[in-house]
């Protein structure tokens, strides 16, 4: 497993790398501006 450290994980390229990674059963820490981070999380959440 692999763990994550991803900026800009509120949209964009970001947001799909930080789906991806969760996706393949990693472990993600995101950071983005603001508090959409957590709103605009994957399906699923950002935090496994």
């Amino acid at each position: 497993m692999t763990v994550w450290f991803i900026t800009g994980a509120s949209r964009g390229f970001g947001r799909e790398l930080t789906a991806a990674a969760l996706a393949q059963g990693d472990r993600v820490v995101a950071a983005g501006r603001g508090a959409a981070v957590g709103r605009r999380a994957p399906a699923g959440g950002l935090f496994k």
